[in-house]
C-alpha cells in the first residue's frame, strides 16, 4: 500500500470521526428552484417593446453549527444565475459547460447567542431584519440584534450598519438604530417602536416613530401597522414628514381563507413622493411589485415598480385547499401613487391587476407553482411617451426544500 493511499485512508477515518462527533452540533438545510417567466408591457408603455422570457435558477444553503445549546454560528450562502449564456461576468453557471464559473454570495454570517443568565438574546453579523411588516427594512443587513424578556415584555435593540464611509478622507457613513417592545394586549400583540437613521455623516437624518398591532376579533385576525417619519437633509436645506400605513383583515370561510388589504404609504414633502425607509420592499402584486416571481436580475426588470414607496392600494383575495396536495389562490388589487411627484408631475393611477396561483406538492419536499398576474392599466399610468397599455406576468417555478 503506498504511502500517499495511506494518508487518504487516515485523513477518511477521521474525517468520518469528527463528523460522527460534531452531528449533533451541526445542521444543514436549504432550497433549490428553477423558475420560467414570460411578460410583456412591464413599462406600461405600448410604444416600446420590452416584453421578455427565460429561466432562472436560486440554490440557498444555511449551516448552522452550535457550540453548545446557547451558542451557533450561522452561516448562508446563495447562488442565482440565469439559464443560457447571458454574456454577464460570475453569472454564467448556466451557459454549456458543466465548469463555467459562477458568483456566490454571502446571504448571512452572524453570532446566534442566548446569554441565558441575563435573559439576554444576541445576533451579531449579516443577518435578516424586518422591522414595521417591513416599511422600514426587510431585507439582510449586518449588525446588531439584542433582545430581552422583562416580565411578559419583548423589548428589542437593532443596529444595522447601512453604510460604510472612508475613514482617512472624510466620512459618508449611515447607520439605524431602533428600540422597539413587543407586549400582549388581550387578544392582541403590540408592537410600538422608535428609530433613527443617521445617514451621509450626518447630513440626512430622519426619526421614526411606529407601532404594529396583530390579533383577532371574533372569527377575523386584524393586522394594523403605522410609521410615521420625520426627515432633515441638512445638505439640501429640504425637511418633511413621510406616511406609511397598512391594515389586513382575514377570515376562514368554512375551508376557504378570505382577506382584505389596504396600504398607503408616500410623503408630499419628498420630491420624488417617496416614503424614506432603510431598505426600500414592499411586495403586494405580481406585476407592480414583484410577486411570488420576484426580481433577481435575471430576467430582466420583473415588476412595473419594485423599489418605490409611493403607493396607494386596495386588495382583497382568497385561497383554498384542492384535495390534500394542491392549493389555488387568488387576488385582485387596485393601485395607483399615494402623492406626486413634484408639484408639476402627478400621482399616477396604474389600475386593477389580477393574480392567481396554483401550487401542488409533487412529493415529498418537492412543489410546483404555476401562475402570474395581468394588470389592466389605466390611462394615465405612463408619464411620458406613447399610451398605457396593459402588462401580464406569468411564470412557474419548482421548488425542493431540505
Amino acid at each position: 500500500m503506498s504511502k500517499f493511499l495511506k494518508v487518504l485512508i487516515a485523513l477518511a477515518a477521521v474525517t468520518a470521526m469528527a463528523s460522527t462527533a460534531m452531528a449533533s452540533d451541526f445542521s444543514l438545510k436549504g432550497y433549490y428552484q428553477v423558475r420560467g417567466i414570460t411578460y410583456d408591457n412591464l413599462d406600461l408603455n405600448d410604444a416600446a417593446a420590452d416584453n421578455a422570457n427565460g429561466v432562472d435558477q436560486r440554490m440557498r444553503l444555511w449551516f448552522n453549527g452550535a457550540a453548545n445549546e446557547n451558542v451557533k454560528g450561522v452561516f448562508a450562502v446563495e447562488v442565482d444565475n440565469v439559464w443560457g449564456d447571458t454574456g454577464a461576468t460570475g453569472k454564467q453557471v448556466g451557459k454549456i459547460g458543466s465548469d463555467a464559473k459562477s458568483q456566490i454570495e454571502v446571504k448571512s454570517a452572524y453570532l446566534d447567542v442566548n446569554l441565558a443568565d441575563y435573559g439576554v438574546k444576541l445576533k451579531a453579523g449579516t443577518q435578516g431584519f424586518n422591522q414595521a411588516k417591513g416599511l422600514i427594512i426587510a431585507d439582510d443587513a449586518a449588525g446588531i440584534n439584542v433582545s430581552k424578556m422583562i416580565n411578559d415584555m419583548n423589548l428589542t435593540f437593532l443596529w444595522i450598519k447601512v453604510a460604510e464611509g472612508s475613514k482617512f478622507v472624510g466620512s459618508a457613513d449611515s447607520d439605524y438604530y431602533s428600540a422597539q417592545v413587543s407586549l400582549k394586549a388581550g387578544d392582541f400583540t403590540i408592537v410600538p417602536l422608535l428609530g433613527y437613521l443617521h445617514a451621509a455623516n450626518g447630513d440626512e437624518t430622519t426619526v421614526y416613530y411606529g407601532a404594529s398591532a396583530d390579533g383577532k376579533a371574533g372569527p377575523v385576525g386584524l393586522s394594523l401597522n403605522l410609521v410615521l417619519n420625520n426627515w432633515d437633509n441638512s445638505a439640501a436645506n429640504t425637511d418633511g414628514a413621510g406616511y406609511a400605513a397598512t391594515a389586513k383583515a382575514v377570515m376562514d370561510l368554512g375551508g376557504v381563507t378570505t382577506y382584505a388589504a389596504v396600504g398607503y404609504m408616500g410623503d408630499k414633502d419628498n420630491a420624488n413622493g417617496e416614503f424614506k425607509d432603510v431598505s426600500n420592499y414592499t411586495n403586494f402584486a405580481e406585476v407592480l411589485t414583484g410577486g411570488k416571481f420576484d426580481n433577481r436580475g435575471t430576467v430582466g426588470a420583473q415588476a412595473v415598480s419594485d423599489t418605490k414607496m409611493n403607493w396607494l392600494y386596495v386588495k382583497a383575495g382568497a385561497k383554498t385547499k384542492i384535495g390534500e396536495k394542491a392549493t389555488l389562490e387568488g387576488a385582485i388589487i387596485y393601485a395607483q401613487e399615494a402623492e406626486d411627484s413634484s408639484a408639476t408631475v402627478k400621482a399616477l393611477t396604474y389600475g386593477t391587476e389580477l393574480d392567481a396561483y396554483y401550487t401542488r406538492s409533487l412529493a415529498d419536499g418537492l412543489s410546483l407553482v404555476v401562475g402570474g398576474g395581468y394588470l389592466f392599466a389605466d390611462d394615465d399610468a405612463i408619464v411620458v411617451g406613447g399610451t398605457a397599455d396593459d402588462a401580464y406576468k406569468l411564470g412557474t417555478a419548482l421548488t425542493v426544500k431540505f
